[in-house]
């Protein structure tokens, strides 16, 4: 179960881009810092800049991977983390391994979630247009306490549309309470 527990962690912890987004913002930083140091007074300017974009880069991937960590030690405290580790191993891949579907939990790849289908309240899709051209589409969902989460990334133009309908119906059988489709 070690290894399953490793391929679950890799499987949900968000996208190497940005961790390299961190980096690249954690270095300008260092620059920054060393020229300020040498005494180019102009450069604090641009240290802080930086250092602002270092510190936001910095809290999606450490939010992620404190979550996940955060969720696995719960199901251990409670005994459940090979019901957990099971329900991941068997669950059903959809839209290009980009999801999975588990009895109790929903695996969303590279999104920093495992999500339990009672608490979901509303599933919906997502698309973000930039100069009227489709650039994303999500299939988000609103849990019960109020929070926005991307369940995984759809192909542009529609092009899963079958394999959301086929996730949004098992989230529907999970919890037929849930709302579908972005207006309440």
């Amino acid at each position: 179960m070690q290894n399953t527990e490793k391929e679950l962690k890799k499987y949900i912890s968000q996208s190497w881009t940005a961790y390299i987004g961190l980096a690249f913002f954690g270095l300008l930083f260092l620059i920054g810092l060393v020229s300020s140091a040498r005494g180019n007074s102009s450069a604090l300017p641009a240290l802080l800049i930086f250092g602002i974009f270092a510190a936001l880069a910095s809290i999606s991937p450490i939010r992620s991977i404190r979550g996940i960590s955060e969720f696995l030690e719960g199901a251990r405290s409670r005994n459940e983390l090979d019901a957990v580790l099971l329900d991941f191993e068997t669950a059903q891949s959809l839209c290009g391994d980009k999801i999975r579907m588990g009895e109790k939990y929903i695996y969303g790849k590279k999104t920093g979630g495992i999500y339990d289908y009672n608490q979901i309240r509303k599933v919906y899709q997502y698309i973000h247009k930039t100069n009227f051209a489709e650039d994303r589409r999500e299939l988000r969902a609103e849990t019960i306490d109020g929070k926005t989460k991307t369940l995984c990334r759809l192909a542009l133009k529609g092009k899963d549309d079958e394999n959301m309908k086929q996730i949004v119906m098992r989230i529907f059988a999970k919890n037929p309470t849930v709302k579908i489709g972005y207006r309440s």
